[in-house]
């Protein structure tokens, strides 16, 4: 995606365009109702990573709140 993504940037800029992506992180979609307790796991132990990396990390977001970031860029 950001291949695509600089592509379209590199042929639209000339012509004022600005392509960029915006990774929302981990969002609450439903994907996790129906894991098992092997993939929570696996999933818990990726969280831990990121609240490693980010503190103020408070597990997937819900799409709503998502949708709002993205439009305030």
């Amino acid at each position: 995606m950001n291949v695509s993504i600089e592509k379209f940037h590199a042929q639209y800029k000339k012509q004022g365009v600005l392509c960029i992506s915006i990774c929302l992180g981990a969002v609450e979609t439903g994907h996790f109702k129906n894991t098992t307790p092997e993939q929570m796991a696996k999933a818990e132990g990726i969280f831990q990573k990121f609240l490693a990396y980010s503190p103020q990390f408070k597990g997937p977001s819900i799409p709503e709140a998502d949708i709002k970031e993205v439009i305030s860029v």
